[in-house]
C-alpha cells in the first residue's frame, strides 16, 4: 500500500481568485465560501500530488511535535520514498502545510507532466531542499524532452548552474528525460514504477521561423510607431498582424492560423492509480496504455513500451481526473468528457481535481453524490450540471480537496482496503 496526498487541486489561477473576493456584488459561491472557515475545502492551489511509500516503522513522535503533526519521515529506521507530481505557483504555500501535518522531508524525486506555469513555477523554489545540502544534495526531476527544453528558455539557470546570477544560490537537479508508454522506477527498491501517457492538454502553435515581436505599448508613442511599421513588414507568415498601438494589452500577441495538440503526461503508478490533472483528449494508441499498462519489469529498471489492447488487464483503485467546470474548456475535460473518460477507465473510485469556480465544493459533492445514484436534483444550479452528462451507468465520483490522502492498496490487493477523506 502507499499513499496519495493532493498537494493541490485548483486550476493554474488558484482559488480563490481575487477578482470574486473584491467584489461587492460576487455571487461565486466557491471563493466567497473560502471567507468562513467551513469553506476550507474551497481553497484550491495549483494541481499537485504527493506519492509515499513507507519502508520502515516511524519512532514515536517528541514531546516538541505538535499533536497533529505527524513525526517526520526521516525519523523512520527505513527512509520513506517520496515523489512529488508538478511543482507550480503555489506549490511551496502547499508544502509548508502538507508536508509538516503529513511527516514528509525528503523529495526523491519530480514528475513533471507538462512546462505550464502552474506545473513548473515552484521549481525554483526546491532550493530550500538542496542548498549546502540542507535535506539533500539533489533532486531527480523526470520530464518530457519537450517540457525540459520549455524550461530551458524560460529558466535557464534551472538546468545549468553556469547561468545563475546574483547570489549564485540554484536548486540542484539531475534531469531523466522520459517518454509514453516507456515505464520506469523510483526508489531503492523500486517502491514506485511510473508509466507516463501522452494525453492532449488544448493545443499549441509551432513557429517555425522567428516569433513575432512583442508588443511595446508602454514605450514613448514614437517609438510604438516605428515597431508597428516593422511588425507589419517582419511578420512570419503563419501569423496574424497585430497593430501594436497605445491601446493594445501588454499580452496581445498575434496566434498562427495552424495549431497541434499540446501533450501533457498523465501518469500511471504502481497499475493501482491513473492521475491526469490536465487532459482535454485522451488519444487512441493512449486509451491502449491506459486500459491495458505495462507490468513491472523483473528486478525494476526501465520498461520499453510494448503492445497493448483495449481490454482492462486490471482495475485501477483510484483515477485522478481534470474537471475543470461543467463545461469542457479548449485545454480541460467538462463534466461529461470526465464523466465518460471515468466510467471507460473503471477505477474503484474517481476523484476529480483542477477544479474552478463558481461551484463550491459541496455542490460537486452532490453531484457526484447523483452520478453515483443515478438519481436526478431538485436543485436548478445542480440539475443543469447533471443534465450536461450523457446516459450511462452510475459511477462513484467525488471532488477532490487540499490535503485529502488516499492510501492505495497495491495492484492485486484487495481494492477494500483504499481509504479517504469521505471516510469510506
Amino acid at each position: 500500500m502507499f499513499e496519495f496526498i493532493f498537494n493541490g487541486t485548483g486550476n493554474s489561477s488558484s482559488l480563490p481568485s481575487i477578482k470574486c473576493l473584491t467584489d461587492a456584488n460576487s455571487t461565486c459561491q466557491n471563493c466567497l465560501g473560502t471567507l468562513k472557515p467551513e469553506g476550507k475545502k474551497n481553497i484550491r492551489r495549483n494541481t499537485s500530488a504527493i506519492l509515499r511509500k513507507s519502508k520502515g516503522v516511524a519512532k514515536a513522535p517528541s514531546s516538541s511535535v505538535q499533536q497533529d503533526v505527524v513525526e517526520r519521515s526521516d525519523t523512520t529506521e527505513e527512509r520513506d520514498v517520496v515523489v512529488v507530481i508538478d511543482v507550480g505557483k503555489t506549490f511551496i504555500s502547499a508544502a509548508l502545510e502538507w508536508f509538516p501535518k503529513y511527516g514528509l522531508r525528503r523529495i526523491d524525486a519530480v514528475l513533471l507532466t507538462h512546462a505550464h506555469a502552474d506545473a513548473t513555477n515552484g521549481l525554483d523554489d526546491l532550493r530550500t531542499w538542496t542548498q549546502n545540502g540542507a535535506i539533500q544534495e539533489y533532486i531527480d526531476i523526470y520530464c518530457s524532452e519537450a517540457t525540459f527544453r520549455e524550461i530551458q528558455k524560460a529558466f535557464p539557470y534551472l538546468t545549468s548552474r553556469g547561468f545563475a546570477t546574483g547570489g549564485g544560490d540554484v536548486p540542484e537537479f539531475r534531469w531523466h528525460m522520459i517518454t509514453t508508454g516507456e515505464s520506469f522506477a523510483i526508489g531503492e527498491d523500486d517502491e514506485f514504477w511510473i508509466t507516463p501517457v501522452a494525453v492532449d492538454h488544448g493545443k499549441q502553435f509551432p513557429v517555425t521561423t522567428q516569433p513575432p515581436p512583442m508588443p511595446l505599448n508602454n514605450l514613448p508613442q514614437q517609438s510604438v510607431a516605428q515597431h508597428d511599421l516593422l511588425s507589419r513588414v517582419g511578420t512570419p507568415s503563419g501569423f496574424h498582424d497585430v497593430p501594436l498601438s497605445g491601446s493594445a494589452t501588454p499580452n496581445t500577441l498575434a496566434q498562427p492560423r495552424e495549431s497541434i495538440p499540446l501533450k501533457c503526461f498523465a501518469f500511471i503508478v504502481n497499475n493501482a492509480l491513473l492521475y491526469m490533472s490536465d487532459v482535454s483528449n485522451i488519444p487512441d494508441e493512449e486509451w491502449k496504455l491506459i486500459l491495458n499498462p505495462p507490468p513491472k519489469a523483473s528486478g525494476g529498471g526501465v520498461i520499453e513500451k510494448q503492445a497493448t489492447n483495449s481490454s482492462p488487464m486490471a482495475r485501477y483503485a483510484a483515477a485522478i481526473v481534470d474537471v475543470l467546470r461543467p463545461l469542457p474548456y479548449i485545454s480541460h475535460f467538462g463534466i461529461d468528457q470526465a464523466v465518460q473518460a471515468v466510467r471507460r477507465i473503471s477505477a474503484h473510485r474517481n476523484y476529480m481535481t483542477g477544479i474552478t469556480h463558481p461551484l463550491s465544493h459541496d455542490q460537486w459533492v452532490s453531484i457526484g453524490e447523483h452520478l453515483e445514484s443515478g438519481s436526478e436534483s431538485d436543485k436548478p444550479e445542480l440539475k443543469e450540471v447533471l443534465d450536461l452528462v450523457s446516459e450511462g451507468p452510475p459511477v462513484w465520483f467525488r471532488p477532490a480537496f487540499d490535503g485529502l490522502r488516499l492510501m492505495i492498496p497495491e495492484a492485486g490487493e484487495p481494492i477494500t482496503g483504499l481509504v479517504d477523506g469521505y471516510g469510506q
